[in-house]
């Protein structure tokens, strides 16, 4: 092997060679290229012969060197950034005696792309092992090819590449700029070679510079189409319908791979992307189709002899589960319940499937199962392979399962409880319950407490609010409520809002009443309770008032048992819990002022500066102390006319003794005006 700067990777190659070494009689010759880091500290802790040549910009050049200093009967060439997997094949390979028309083997390299091992995987069938004859070589500045003259057998062992990691962005750097230059140059000598034009698409690409990609791939595939033998350069299709994919330029994906699959029947990725493309236009029927194709051929890959081509990189080997899900969308799409079903149910069993893709075919399950009303198959499916996945995906299919059930008419939805009642676990339970509501049960109530004493409310689901429902109509809700956070509780009564509309607040209002509570949980539940009802759309002007009333009776009281007098006369709100408490601590200290006393609508005002969502009922408080004001200003002012107008009949009558006592009174009462001025200068006339 050569090097350079490999210490990350190193290790882990020379390791996974210990077998190999072990077993079979064997020189490990390593090459350094310049390494500025530990690398051939490393590489001296398992080999003696570790050389040093300075790179020269010319990989087959570097690996005709390390070849030079072999001396057995085979060459294994191997990366640092690469791992030997399954070790145990390549020595049965070594161990046994081949003809001289046999020039070596080849391993399945996997090119790890990502941070999924499983998915983001290149895949491509290379030339490792070469009897070493003195004439075997490589050629090539960069993608350095083997030259080789005789048969290659293959080899069941793999390697697994790590060179290409996109998440790391440092290595993907430095690799763009030396491959990209190093193939630039070497285009510069020789523009019209299709091999460095499709290597250069595919750099730019994996830099995520995808117009030139296009724009070099186009320049390859132009150049073959002149070629007399298309075939030696298949790969220049994929790339192509890879790079107007990127581009979203469906039709001409089609028929690149239209076209690549005339000359290459077996070409595995070509029905991948052709598939893709045509779903994206909705052709589903021929989409359906080439995805069947693509997983017939995927499934035979080890009998293909496409999986031997050595310059075929298969792309798409991982994604047999994203075929099945598009496949599944579009069969359901197309009304094809059953068969939809039966796709989303082959995913879900495979162990290997995304399980992304699971949440996003959670719905087709679903939707498919409510469509064709086969809830034995739905619940089966969530306690068997479903729930084998993992209980979150049990859970996001519930979620779903609520979301349809809501559509469901009445007698189809009682087949439903009757179904999922033997689902197990709680949600079995929730739909015993919803029997036992739906038939008048006269334990309905205690199997509820029962439910919510075995259960903690706070990490539910919002669809078990219909118990809290049922709860607030037997005038029992602080079984739950009780014990519920304020957070919680908003969550479910919202549900509660969305499922049940006016319904809810009347029985909250019923429930609440005109008692005061001395039990702390149902205190807690009815200002929690009243609070929903205030912020409903539901509640009415008329009752606003009264149900404003009797939250501030319930809040105050509430704050008056939670906090010490301490907290509560000296007012320390940045010490309760929220701004509705300090709303409610201002409101418990007004009501130690008379209605219309200055102290009492001084606190009013605080209480909606710091909590203005009740700005409403702080409202008609304040009317209320304005009327009898206004009401007693108006009765003033019609005394006042009376006695005027009094006044001015005595004036008038000569009856001025009487007249002189009444304006006394009157100044007394209502002190001096213009009216009463006027009417004294016009009595001591007399």
């Amino acid at each position: 092997m050569m090097v350079k700067n490999e210490d990350k990777n190193l290790e882990r190659c020379l390791e996974s060679l210990r077998e190999l070494r072990m077993k079979l009689p064997c020189e490990l010759i390593i090459v350094d290229t310049g390494s500025e880091d530990n690398t051939v500290s490393i590489a001296k802790r398992y080999t003696d012969k570790v050389y040093h040549h300075p790179w020269n910009n010319n990989f087959s050049e570097m690996r005709n060197i390390s070849i030079s200093y072999a001396s057995g009967e085979w060459l294994f060439i191997i990366d640092a950034d690469e791992e030997l997997v399954a070790a145990e094949k390549l020595i049965q390979f070594f161990k046994k005696s081949y003809p001289k028309s046999i020039a070596g083997g080849a391993l399945l390299v996997k090119n790890l792309t990502g941070n999924k091992v499983n998915k983001n995987v290149v895949v491509l069938n290379s030339s490792r092992v070469f009897r070493n004859d003195g004439a075997f070589h490589y050629e090539g500045s960069v993608h350095n090819m083997p030259i080789i003259n005789g048969q290659i057998l293959e080899i069941q062992a793999s390697i697994n590449h790590y060179g290409y990691d996109s998440t790391d962005q440092e290595l993907m750097e430095q690799k763009f700029v030396r491959t990209s230059t190093i193939l630039k140059r070497e285009l510069a000598k020789n523009p019209d070679n299709i091999y460095y034009r499709f290597q250069l698409s595919v750099t730019y690409m994996m830099h995520k510079e995808n117009n030139h990609a296009l724009e070099e791939i186009e320049k390859a595939y132009r150049l073959m189409k002149k070629a007399s033998d298309k075939k030696k350069h298949l790969y220049v299709y994929c790339q192509l319908a890879r790079s107007y994919m990127k581009m979203s330029q469906y039709q001409k994906v089609e028929e690149t791979c239209l076209e690549g699959i005339a000359i290459e029947e077996e070409y595995i990725d070509l029905y991948f992307y052709m598939a893709q493309a045509q779903g994206t236009h909705e052709k589903y029927e021929q989409a359906i189709e080439n995805y069947s194709q693509y997983m017939k051929l995927v499934e035979n890959f080890d009998n293909l002899a496409i999986k031997l081509n050595p310059v075929i990189n298969h792309y798409t080997l991982p994604h047999m589960d994203e075929a099945l899900y598009n496949v599944s969308v579009m069969l359901f799409k197309t009304d094809r319940f059953e068969q939809a079903l039966n796709n989303v149910e082959e995913l879900i069993k495979d162990n290997d499937s995304d399980v992304n893709l699971i949440v996003r075919a959670i719905p087709i399950l679903v939707d498919a199962c409510f469509t064709t009303q086969n809830f034995i198959r739905l619940r089966d499916i969530l306690l068997g392979d479903l729930q084998a996945r993992g209980l979150t995906l049990v859970e996001q299919a519930l979620q779903r399962i609520e979301q349809d059930r809501k559509k469901l008419d009445k007698i189809v939805e009682k087949n439903f409880f009757q179904v999922f009642a033997s689902f197990g676990d709680k949600y079995g339970i929730l739909n015993k319950i919803r029997i036992m509501n739906n038939t008048g049960d006269t334990e309905l109530a205690d199997a509820i407490s029962k439910f919510s004493n075995a259960n903690d409310f706070n990490s539910l689901p919002d669809y078990y609010g219909d118990l809290i429902y049922n709860l607030i109509r037997l005038g029992r809700p602080e079984e739950v409520l009780g014990n519920l956070t304020e957070l919680n509780a908003v969550r479910y009564l919202k549900y509660l809002s969305d499922e049940y509309g006016a319904t809810v607040n009347d029985a909250i209002l019923l429930y609440c009443g005109e008692d005061l509570e001395s039990d702390f949980k149902k205190l807690r539940s009815k200002k929690m309770l009243l609070k929903y009802v205030l912020f409903s759309e539901e509640c009415s002007d008329e009752s606003y008032l009264s149900t404003f009333q009797k939250y501030l009776t319930s809040g105050t009281t509430y704050m008056q048992k939670i906090y010490t007098p301490l907290v509560l006369d000296q007012e320390l709100i940045h010490d309760v819990k929220s701004v509705e408490e300090a709303f409610l601590l201002y409101m418990l200290n007004a009501r130690s002022y008379k209605h219309g006393e200055s102290g009492y609508v001084q606190y009013l005002k605080k209480a909606v500066t710091i909590f203005p969502e009740m700005n409403k009922g702080i409202k008609l408080l304040l009317q209320e102390i304005e009327e009898p004001a206004n009401n007693a200003a108006k009765e003033m002012t019609d005394l006042r006319g009376e006695l005027i107008q009094h006044i001015q009949t005595l004036l008038d009558t000569g009856e001025y003794a009487s007249a002189k006592n009444i304006l006394e009174e009157y100044e007394q009462i209502c002190g001096a005006d213009a009216d009463s001025l006027t009417l004294k200068s016009q009595a001591m006339l007399h």
